[in-house]
């Protein structure tokens, strides 16, 4: 089938996920829509993908404005954590600060679509220059988060990130939406340090997870045959994959605006200006990149599949493969064709220790993405870290998925 009826069935399908999608969006949130942002704050671009209706749902509403400012003012603690160079141990942070160790300033972005914050780069260069001439910023890096119970604590790992590599990240945004918080999951969750339940999550882990147990660190021929059966028992959160992409979908939009990719308009200090719909309908791909962690990775993946975004491509670290009895049972138009346009293609990275089943996981997304856009397009790195954390925290590990995140975007 080609690009067109793809998009078409890809189309047709999340627009009757997305009349189930379970977001419970504030009504402030839907009035938000092309509305001035306060000073220096985020703009979301009039003509940008609006909020879908509120439905009932065990997703709580997109992070306000006391919600941000509550979760940026929180606990940063980790038990047994090291020290991230630059960052005091009785952290608090507020909209308009700098995030401690870099440059870079915290823009809080309340509600639809963004609900999260952006961290803004002191020096926008006029087009692909650096330098400190006013302007759009080069690019843009979105970054999913992990299942969480204190989500602040990935701006501790961003930080990381940025003083890794400060002179490429003097014109790069790094835009960091906030998960919902759900009420429960389907299945409770194991207890674990981070992510007690329930916590904020781009969807429910409970069938996703499941399948990934029953796969274990089983080949991967095996576990491939386990998740496309499904064989778990218990069903992905289809609905709730499908309102992360719309969501991430409106936020890479407003990107494009920001960063002037895709043949789009206007920049601005916290999200772009102008209209961007022209943008967004651009299948021409935007210095856009999409990074997520653990259960993040498995998101990004997802809005690749079910998303239409112009994005340079996706970096995938340590997600499981998602929406493999979906994609089986309903064939390849039931998947977005954008992927087929990403220029940098997706990596799906993980590690060999802690974890039997990660590496099982990367290379298991990579086979199937090539089924689905061709083996050119996508690949499986081993990282060799040892667990999820290391990634985004350790010098060495930083280091490669910088230079995976260049390698995606191109730079």
């Amino acid at each position: 089938m080609g690009a067109r009826g793809r998009r078409t069935g890809a189309v047709a399908v999340c627009g009757v996920l997305l009349q189930a999608v379970a977001i419970a969006a504030a009504a402030a949130a839907a009035s938000a829509q092309g509305a001035e942002p306060a000073r220096g704050g985020y703009a979301y671009p009039r003509g940008c993908p609006p909020p879908p209706p509120p439905v009932p749902s065990e997703r709580g509403p997109l992070a306000d404005g006391p919600a941000l400012a509550a979760l940026l003012a929180g606990n940063y603690t980790v038990a047994g954590g090291g020290a991230i160079p630059g960052i005091p141990p009785d952290l608090s942070l507020a909209c308009g600060d700098t995030l401690p160790g870099t440059d870079h300033t915290v823009v809080c972005g309340a509600g639809w679509p963004l609900g999260g914050v952006v961290l803004t780069p002191p020096a926008r260069g006029g087009g692909g220059g650096g330098g400190d001439r006013r302007g759009r910023p080069t690019a843009s890096v979105v970054f999913l988060h992990g299942l969480v119970g204190r989500p602040q604590l990935y701006l501790l790992a961003l930080s990381a990130l940025v003083q890794s590599d400060p002179t490429w990240w003097a014109t790069v945004r790094l835009v960091v939406p906030v998960a919902p918080a759900y009420k429960t999951f389907l299945v409770p969750l194991v207890n674990e340090t981070f992510h007690p339940a329930p916590g904020y999550a781009w969807y429910d882990p409970s069938g996703t997870d499941a399948v990934r147990r029953a796969a274990g660190g089983a080949d991967v021929p095996a576990a491939e045959a386990l998740r496309r059966a499904g064989a778990s028992g218990v069903a992905e959160d289809v609905a709730g994959m499908a309102a992360t992409a719309a969501r991430v979908d409106a936020i890479v939009c407003g990107e494009v605006a920001a960063v002037g990719g895709g043949g789009g308009g206007g920049g601005g200090g916290g999200g772009g200006g102008g209209d961007c719909r022209r943008s967004c309908e651009s299948p021409r791909p935007a210095p856009i990149v999409l990074v997520g962690h653990v259960r993040g990775g498995t998101a990004a993946l997802a809005v690749g599949l079910l998303g239409g975004a112009p994005l340079a491509g996706i970096v995938s670290l340590w997600g499981s493969a998602p929406l493999l009895p979906y994609a089986t049972r309903h064939g390849p138009s039931a998947l977005s064709a954008a992927p087929a346009h990403y220029r940098g293609g997706v990596v799906a990275a993980a590690g060999t220790g802690g974890d039997p089943a990660a590496p099982a996981d990367a290379v298991l997304a990579a086979a199937a993405w090539g089924d689905w856009y061709g083996r050119r397009r996508v690949r499986a790195v081993d990282l060799g870290a040892t667990s999820e954390a290391t990634v985004l925290l350790a010098p060495p590990f930083v280091t490669q998925v910088m230079g995976l995140i260049k390698e995606v975007l191109g730079a």
